[in-house]
């Protein structure tokens, strides 16, 4: 795995001046998403996951030591979290490296999180990795290096694109 990185990732490229705060927008009013992981034998595996995006576009989101995903981001920590909203037909991809948080406070902090959004958007309140048998809650921090948001709605009247785009400097440390 590697170390850690700032908290404050610096934007190479955008679309427009308006994409950074648009994509911030959108992750933020929709917190749950599907994370694509792959296996040690390059196959594909996603889940659903509530997560939380900081306005330096860091995503923390919690899982357990006995998943799946856990296993996969270990691995390979290249992954891809993908947000979706129906009613405007808007989505986001977001291509990163994932860090798993050791720090117990900031774990506590993502735990919470998840439970708010879960208490927000779910019948149940309880979010589903609650319910898994599956080891130790333990938490990722996502390093965003690329968030592609597409709304296809547009074009509208005001001649904004179908695509927005935010392409992060990558680290080098």
């Amino acid at each position: 795995m590697k170390t850690a990185r700032s908290s404050q990732p610096v934007i190479k490229f955008t679309t427009s001046p308006e994409s950074p705060r648009r994509i911030l927008d959108f992750l933020q009013a929709h917190p749950t998403g599907v994370l694509a992981t792959t296996d040690f034998f390059n196959k594909p595996h996603a889940a659903v996951i509530y997560y939380h995006v900081s306005s330096s576009y860091e995503i923390t989101f919690v899982t357990k030591s006995d998943t799946k995903k856990y296993e996969n981001m270990l691995k390979n920590n290249n992954v891809m979290l993908v947000a979706y909203d129906s009613f405007t037909q808007t989505t986001a991809q977001i291509t990163g490296t994932v860090q798993e948080i050791k720090d117990v406070k900031q774990i506590q902090k993502a735990l919470a999180h998840m439970l708010k959004v879960a208490e927000q958007t779910s019948q149940e309140g309880d979010p589903p990795v609650s319910k898994l048998y599956a080891g130790l809650y333990t938490a990722f921090r996502l390093h965003p290096e690329t968030i592609h948001m597409a709304v296809f709605l547009r074009p509208d009247p005001s001649g904004y694109d179908l695509f927005e785009t935010i392409q992060f400097m990558k680290d080098n440390g």
